[in-house]
């Protein structure tokens, strides 16, 4: 998940904040939503990690490697330090 690090710092805290979200307020209601860490990998992959240059087929082939990276972020295995944005960060303002 090193990869993560390497985005724009502006896609890191977009990214940050979605899986963010996600962990705790979409997979803490998993028995209600049906939305686990599967689901919304899937879902959350073909979403967050789009090619829009990419043939809808050569898209599907791709869909299951997105799921994957997106189920890593929400797993366990992620260490928070790869996400988490400078603490200056909140001090900027958006245009």
């Amino acid at each position: 998940m090193a990869i993560v690090k390497e985005f724009p710092t502006i896609h890191r805290r977009v990214l940050y904040y979605v899986i963010e979200f996600l962990r705790n307020s979409i997979l803490p209601a998993e028995s209600k939503t049906k939305m686990g860490i599967a689901n919304l990998g899937t879902l959350f992959g073909a979403i967050l990690i789009n090619n829009p240059d990419l043939k809808p087929v050569e898209a599907l082939s791709k869909m299951q490697n997105q799921a994957l990276f997106i189920k890593n972020l929400l797993g366990n295995s992620l260490r928070p330090s790869l996400l988490t944005p400078h603490p200056a960060a909140f001090l900027i303002r958006f245009y």
